[in-house]
């Protein structure tokens, strides 16, 4: 299944950036950044990091679309997930 990542390419053309731009900020082809971009291939973890300084961000907003949150339940030492749309 491929992970598209629709936030991150709003956020880049917004700022004015291109695929060479991002590439080369992750040392990388524009051919690879381009299938990570669109899912084809996955993000290392150094490279969602330097994404997400650069744009001031952290790596939830960027590369995630729902928000995860724990709550507490009936039990205080157990804790669930709750998704929020």
């Amino acid at each position: 299944m491929r992970k598209r990542f629709p936030t991150l390419k709003a956020m880049r053309i917004n700022a004015g950036l291109t695929q060479e731009d991002m590439a080369e900020l992750l040392d990388t082809s524009k051919s690879n950044y381009n299938k990570k971009e669109n899912g084809n291939s996955t993000f290392k973890l150094a490279e969602a990091k330097k994404i997400a300084d650069l744009f001031g961000k952290s790596i939830e907003d960027i590369f995630f679309t729902k928000k995860v949150s724990f709550k507490e339940t009936s039990h205080p030492t157990d804790m669930e997930i709750a998704e929020s749309a």
